[in-house]
């Protein structure tokens, strides 16, 4: 299981508010940890694309 120093804020609604498709596109703007765009990412199939955008790069490399 991954590990975060933050953790994500209503995750679960957020998820469950996309009701994330496996072959689905998906864009997380504010990444951070990559917490959200984690959860995401593990219920894409390899058809699925996420993209993961921050304006710090420190994060970014966490993420």
């Amino acid at each position: 299981m991954t590990e975060f120093a933050h953790t994500p804020v209503l995750l679960g609604e957020v998820t469950t508010y996309l009701q994330i498709r496996p072959h689905g596109t998906y864009l997380d703007c504010t990444t951070g940890e990559g917490g959200h765009a984690y959860e995401v990412g593990r219920q894409l199939s390899s058809e699925g694309t996420l993209f993961m955008i921050d304006v710090d790069a420190a994060v970014l490399a966490i993420a």
